[in-house]
């Protein structure tokens, strides 16, 4: 797999113009040598240890796995919410739909039968470095969702709508809006968007944001608002994945 991770980064670097004219329906990997090894050994992971529940995602996703003190105790909710029903955390920081496309058309979920993957992804695509239509982030979006159910057909995919943000909402919620209309039952999937529990009226609300205190605009959800995503899609996953035993410390 490192082989083919090298070949792809230098038929990168020999095609500058690439990254320009992709769409968000266009597979393609990071280049970064951490993200291709994260690649590598998340696969690894999930042939040796099948997960029953698996999380796709960007780097909001991928925090949930973090157990530094400046994310709080937000790995606090991954192991007790997510963990404990033997989830997979497949967040990877900075990713497109293109790049989970990527991913998932590369055996990332190879050898593996889960019963759900939770689909959060998409908000990268609206970034000023990317800058793609909300109509193109949707398609995106149910692009990464056919690869999955085409990857693990016996899995359901909770799609899971572009949380609030404080730069390019708009675009965002326009976004959603194409998603919630798309009929994703055809790919054995649930929409939910579950932004309200974020805030009010569309808009983040600072106290479940990492963000807040600092200089960056509002884009990753902290402990508290992670707790409120939880608490909005157990229902989703009780429904796939049944009662579970995890606990509360």
């Amino acid at each position: 797999m490192k082989g083919i991770g090298l070949v792809c980064l230098a038929s990168l670097l020999a095609m500058p113009a690439l990254a320009r004219a992709i769409t968000a329906q266009a597979p393609l990997p990071q280049t970064k040598p951490a993200w291709q090894a994260r690649f590598v050994a998340t696969r690894q992971q999930a042939r040796a240890h099948p997960p029953n529940l698996v999380f796709l995602g960007d780097s909001i996703v991928q925090e949930l796995r973090n157990r530094q003190p400046e994310f709080g105790d937000i790995n606090q909710v991954w192991r007790h919410d997510f963990a404990c029903r033997g989830a997979l955390n497949l967040g990877f920081s900075a990713d497109t739909t293109g790049n989970a496309l990527w991913r998932i058309t590369h055996g990332a979920l190879a050898g593996t039968a889960p019963k759900l993957v939770v689909v959060m992804i998409g908000t990268n695509d609206l970034s000023p470095r990317w800058n793609a239509t909300p109509a193109a982030t949707a398609a995106g979006v149910r692009a990464v969702v056919a690869a999955v159910h085409a990857a693990v057909p016996g899995a359901h995919i909770l799609v899971l709508g572009l949380l609030p943000r404080q730069k390019r909402n708009r675009p965002r919620r326009q976004a959603n809006r194409i998603l919630a209309r798309m009929p994703w039952a055809t790919l054995g999937a649930t929409y939910r968007d579950i932004g309200s529990v974020l805030g009010e009226h569309g808009l983040p609300n600072p106290a479940y944001y990492r963000e807040a205190n600092s200089y960056r605009p509002l884009l990753h959800p902290n402990a508290a608002g992670w707790a409120l995503i939880a608490q909005a899609i157990a229902p989703d996953i009780t429904s796939a994945l049944g009662q579970g035993n995890c606990g509360k410390s």
